[in-house]
C-alpha cells in the first residue's frame, strides 16, 4: 500500500516539477476599485503621479489616478506563509507539510526549502518530506541553471566595426567579476542577523561540540559559564540557539564562526525575496546598470540569483557601499538609504539618482507601500551596524586587481552582537 502511494507521489510531483514554467517571483499583486465600481486585479507594472499601470493576463492596463476609488496591495506569498505558519504548532507534521506543498505550488521554493529543512530535522523518517525536499532542491537547481548571465555577446570574426550587434572586431568584452563570499563568510552574516534568540528559539541554529569544549575551557572563569558536570552536560544537550546565546553573552567573537545557521534568518529571508529578487536585481542590478560591464564602483551579481553566495554577496556589497551622499543601506536613518532614495522620483528624493540613460523611478514618494516595506526591512537589520569580520575584495568589472575593503569602514563602529 505504501509503495503504491509513494509511486503516486512521485508521479504527481514529477508532473508538477516539469509542468511549472521556470521564472522569478511575480511583481506585487494589486486590486484597484474605480469610481464607477469596476474592479481590476493584476501585477503592478508601473506607476506615476498620474496613473497606475497593471499587467492583467499579460496586457498593460493603465488606470488614471483620478478615476481610482481604492487601491489594495494583496498579501505577498511570504506574508501569507508567515500568517499560516504562526497558526501551526512546530510538531504539526501534516499541517506544516501541506504548507510546504502550497509554497511549492506557488513557486516559493526558498520558503518551501526552509520549511522542509526544519521538518526534516524534526521528522527525519517521513517519506513525504524526503520526497518533496528532493523535488524542491531540483527545482531550485533548475532555476539556477537557466538563469541568464546577460553578459554582452562576444563579437564574431566577420562582424564589421559599424555593426551594432557587439563590440568592434578584436575588442575583448569586459571581464565581469566572479569572486563571491565563501560559505563561512555568508554564514557569519546569518549569525549577526539572527533574531532575538530567547524569543524566536530558532531550530535552524547549531553549534559544534568542539566550540562548546573551547568555550568551557577558555571562559571557565566567567560567571555565565556552567561549572559543575551536570550543568555542563545540560549545556551540551541544549538546543543550538541556547548555545549561541551564551556565546553572544560572552562576546566570544572567535567562536561566531562555529555557529551554523542552516536557513535564512527572517530579516535575510525578507531581503532574499522582497528586496533582492523583486527590487535590486530587477532595477539597479540589471545588466544595463550595476549588473553589467558599465557598473562603475558598484557591481552586483546576477548569475545564479537564488544561491546563497549570490544573495549574501550582493547584500554585503550594498551594506559596505557609501559615497559622498550617504550609505546605500543606512541603518540609523533607513529612509535616507541611497538604495531607497535612488528609487524615488527625482522631485520627491532627498538624494536623487544620478542622471544616467535608462534610469527610471520605482517609487512615487516615501508613502509608496513598497518604499515603506523596504524602510521596515532596513529598520529590522541588526543595530548598531555590525562588524561582520569579513575580508572581501569588493568587485569591479574589468579590474585586474581588486583591493580588499577592511571592516569597519567610515562611520562604522566595531560594535557587534551584545
Amino acid at each position: 500500500m505504501w509503495t503504491a502511494r509513494l509511486g503516486l507521489w512521485v508521479l504527481l510531483l514529477d508532473v508538477i516539477l516539469f509542468g511549472v514554467a521556470a521564472g522569478q517571483d511575480a511583481a506585487p499583486q494589486v486590486e484597484i476599485i474605480t469610481m464607477d465600481g469596476h474592479r481590476y486585479v493584476g501585477e503592478l507594472h508601473a506607476e506615476s503621479t498620474d496613473q497606475i499601470i497593471l499587467l492583467i493576463e499579460g496586457i498593460k492596463t493603465p488606470i488614471d489616478r483620478d478615476q481610482i476609488a481604492n487601491v489594495r496591495y494583496i498579501q505577498t506569498i511570504e506574508q501569507q506563509y508567515e500568517h499560516r505558519r504562526a497558526e501551526l504548532a512546530d510538531n504539526d507534521l501534516d499541517g506544516r507539510y501541506n504548507l510546504a506543498f502550497w509554497l511549492f505550488n506557488e513557486k516559493a521554493y526558498d520558503l518551501a526549502g526552509r520549511e522542509l529543512a526544519e521538518l526534516s530535522d524534526r521528522f527525519p523518517d517521513d517519506e513525504r518530506v524526503k520526497l518533496l525536499s528532493r523535488v524542491v532542491a531540483e527545482r531550485i537547481k533548475l532555476l539556477e541553471q537557466t538563469a541568464a548571465d546577460e553578459q554582452p555577446p562576444r563579437p564574431r570574426e566577420d562582424q564589421g566595426a559599424g555593426e551594432s550587434a557587439g563590440p568592434r572586431p578584436g575588442a575583448q568584452a569586459p571581464r565581469l567579476p566572479k569572486n563571491k563570499l565563501t560559505d563561512q563568510q555568508w554564514n557569519l552574516i546569518r549569525v549577526y542577523e539572527l533574531p532575538d534568540l530567547a524569543e524566536a528559539q530558532p531550530s535552524y541554529v547549531t553549534v559544534s561540540p568542539d566550540a562548546i569544549n573551547k568555550l568551557l575551557a577558555d571562559y571557565a572563569a566567567r560567571d555565565e559559564v556552567p561549572k559543575g558536570r551536570s550543568d555542563q552536560l545540560r549545556l551540551r544537550r541544549a538546543p543550538g540557539w541556547e548555545k549561541a546565546q551564551l556565546i553572544f553573552e560572552l562576546k566570544a567573537r572567535s567562536l561566531y564562526g562555529d555557529i551554523q545557521v542552516r536557513s535564512d534568518p527572517p530579516v535575510m529571508a525578507t531581503f532574499r525575496r522582497r528586496v533582492h529578487q523583486q527590487y535590486v536585481l530587477n532595477n539597479c542590478g540589471t545588466s544595463r546598470c550595476h549588473g553589467g560591464a558599465e557598473a562603475g564602483d558598484l557591481f552586483l551579481f546576477r548569475r545564479q540569483p537564488n544561491r546563497e553566495d549570490t544573495v549574501y554577496t550582493n547584500f554585503y556589497i550594498l551594506h559596505r557601499y557609501a559615497n559622498a551622499n550617504g550609505r546605500m543601506i543606512d541603518r540609523a536613518e533607513p529612509r535616507r538609504s541611497l538604495l531607497l532614495q535612488y528609487g524615488l522620483m527625482r522631485e520627491a528624493a532627498a538624494t536623487a539618482h544620478p542622471d544616467v540613460p535608462g534610469w527610471r523611478h520605482q517609487f512615487v514618494n516615501e508613502q509608496d507601500p513598497r518604499f515603506v516595506t523596504y524602510v521596515d526591512w532596513i529598520s529590522s537589520l541588526w543595530q548598531p551596524v555590525p562588524n561582520y569580520g569579513i575580508d572581501y575584495q569588493v568587485p569591479k568589472p574589468g579590474a585586474k586587481e581588486q583591493q580588499p575593503i577592511d571592516e569597519p569602514g567610515p562611520g562604522v563602529g566595531s560594535e557587534s552582537i551584545e
